[in-house]
């Protein structure tokens, strides 16, 4: 039932406590031996997200992840959760671009349980007709509650402007439209589709054999049939060739401003310079999916907040399969304007593009960046998803030379780089207007 890759002995994530296997029926099995604490962190990771999605069924990838945790056969009721909580485990989901994942946090001794359920999930998944409607009205309920948000409203906007035609131009939850007329069969035939082995990865990391944990996952996932190689939307968006504004309207009393570029991939050459432009102006990324929060050493938090232009500002970019963003939003300070605000972050955006850093700037950045990625490796829940990211979406080489290409970035990269991609021409400017001041 095993079929054991061939593992390269100079690969970092090749040492004898990783390993990598693919079952016959094409899913890939990463286990990672860590004896610091007595626990298992299990994850099962799809290649799949609302990247994948065609018009017309526009949150199909997480509406799924709802109906996924609904009852089955094997689990009925509230079975899964009685038994995660009932070990003192943790247990979730998230949706997102490029991929979707299913973890649990849980004592070695009862790994077992989510292995189970894991597998269950994978080949079981029911989508009975009624609780699929009812679950149509929970998820218009969050995008409710998403758009009672002036700050998400004008980003999804701004994002949609920015890709008018990519799949990345909408959000995970999906377009009401579809939210309000998506079938169960539309749904079903996407999880047929897409929720096979040979398109998912299944890492544990923790204190475990590894023999063991891998003839565990092949006895309960080896016979879900391997699927047909799924398919995917091939869109390029045509190169725009001028700034776009969105100026949107609306009730609160709070003014936003969102300044959107259009970025690069994981696989850009020049993805570790951005990293550490977008951690110059912002803050530090994560590649567990996006940013670290705002350092309150960024020049857009000097310029902006200390400058009493904006109440907080933030710069985001993730590791991306294909172009993402690099997105600036503040939050305007009253008896500010927009337009103060957009020129501020311009100054900083001109200041970084025409001319070099200092090298203790450049330093302090690389720091943040590995300091950022050593945080995100330490826990063992952390280590899990950052393995099956880099499974899903980044590649494994990513994380084995990540450091290495961090400490290699010059001045020089770091303003080519912001030329490159910080210029007018490549961006959305939005404006969140209230309509409540007085």
């Amino acid at each position: 039932m095993l079929e054991i890759r061939s593992i390269d002995p100079g690969d970092r994530m090749a040492n004898l406590d990783i390993q990598t296997i693919t079952l016959a029926n094409g899913l890939t099995v990463v286990t990672e031996e860590r004896h610091t604490a007595p626990v298992v962190s299990f994850w099962t990771g799809y290649r799949v997200g609302s990247r994948d999605e065609r018009p017309g069924i526009t949150g199909a990838a997480h509406w799924i992840e709802h109906m996924l945790f609904k009852p089955t056969e094997a689990f009925p009721h509230t079975e899964r959760d009685r038994l995660i909580s009932r070990e003192g485990g943790r247990a979730n989901a998230f949706t997102w671009f490029d991929g979707t994942a299913y973890y649990a946090t849980l004592p070695s001794t009862a790994a077992d349980v989510i292995y189970r359920i894991e597998a269950d999930r994978m080949a079981n998944s029911v989508f009975d007709v009624e609780v699929t409607e009812t679950e149509r009205t929970v998820i218009l309920a969050e995008r409710n509650q998403s758009e009672n948000l002036p700050d998400w409203r004008l980003s999804e906007q701004v994002i949609a402007t920015l890709f008018p035609s990519h799949p990345y131009g909408h959000d995970t939850i999906g377009h009401r439209r579809d939210l309000e007329t998506m079938t169960r069969a539309d749904l079903y035939s996407f999880y047929r589709t897409f929720y096979t082995p040979n398109n998912a990865v299944a890492v544990a990391v923790g204190s475990f054999d590894t023999a063991e944990v891998q003839d565990r996952i092949a006895r309960l996932f080896g016979d879900i049939p391997r699927g047909p190689e799924p398919p995917r939307l091939s869109i390029t968006e045509s190169p725009q060739t001028s700034e776009r504004r969105v100026p949107m309207e609306g009730p609160g009393e709070t003014a936003y401003v969102e300044v959107a570029y259009r970025g690069i991939d994981y696989a850009d050459p020049d993805f570790i310079p951005a990293a550490l432009l977008v951690t110059i102006l912002g803050g530090p990324i994560s590649l567990a999916l996006g940013s670290d929060g705002t350092s309150r050493s960024s020049r857009l938090y000097r310029e902006l907040v200390e400058g009493e232009l904006a109440v907080d500002v933030s710069c985001a970019m993730e590791a991306t399969i294909e172009p993402f963003v690099i997105d600036i939003a503040a939050m305007v300070w009253q008896d500010r304007t927009h337009a103060e605000v957009e020129s501020a972050i311009d100054r900083v955006i001109d200041g970084v593009a025409s001319h070099p850093v200092s090298e203790d700037e450049l330093a302090r950045a690389k720091k943040q960046l590995v300091a950022t990625l050593v945080y995100d490796n330490e826990r063992i829940s952390g280590r899990a998803m950052m393995l099956t990211l880099a499974h899903l979406v980044f590649g494994t080489e990513l994380l084995d030379t990540y450091t290495d290409r961090i400490a290699a970035v010059t001045v020089t990269d770091i303003q080519r780089v912001a030329a490159r991609l910080l210029r007018r021409t490549n961006r959305v400017v939005g404006y969140y207007i209230p309509t409540d001041t007085d």
